[in-house]
């Protein structure tokens, strides 16, 4: 009977042994592409088409996004051009934006002025930490 559990216990620990032995020296960093987030914001109180391409390339993207509504969507790094019409085929953006740096970009398709605004809630022990006396004006 302790020869039949040999087999199966040499076998899950040649198995668990195979996985581990990664690090992040071995990763192929050429093989890897930089995406980035992208919100399409569309500030209008209708529904927008946008069509997207990247320069170079001949696939466009289209998205349909809905009045005072947000797209999350994700690209690689370059040059796109974009295009922003309404569902009544009334052109209002047809401009150029780049992704070069950071992890993501807000895609302002009517290119008004408006604030956006990030909260972080945090649990801890020690919340006297996390609290600044900070402050700012809207203007």
């Amino acid at each position: 009977m302790k020869k039949l559990l040999f087999i199966p216990i040499s076998i899950l620990m040649l198995a668990f042994n195979s996985c581990s032995n990664g690090s992040d020296d071995d990763f192929d960093y050429d093989d890897y592409e930089m995406t980035y987030d992208v919100n399409i914001d569309n500030a209008m109180d209708t529904t927008a088409i946008v069509v997207i391409t990247q320069d170079g390339k001949d696939s466009a993207m289209t998205f349909e996004v809905d009045g005072y509504g947000m797209e999350r969507i994700n690209l690689e790094a370059g040059v796109y051009h974009v295009t922003a019409t309404t569902v009544t085929d009334s052109l209002f953006l047809d401009d150029h934006f780049e992704l070069s740096d950071g992890y993501s970009y807000n895609l302002n398709l009517t290119k008004a002025d408006y604030i956006l605004e990030h909260v972080t809630y945090v649990v801890s022990e020690d919340p006297e930490s996390y609290v600044t006396n900070k402050s700012f004006t809207y203007e």
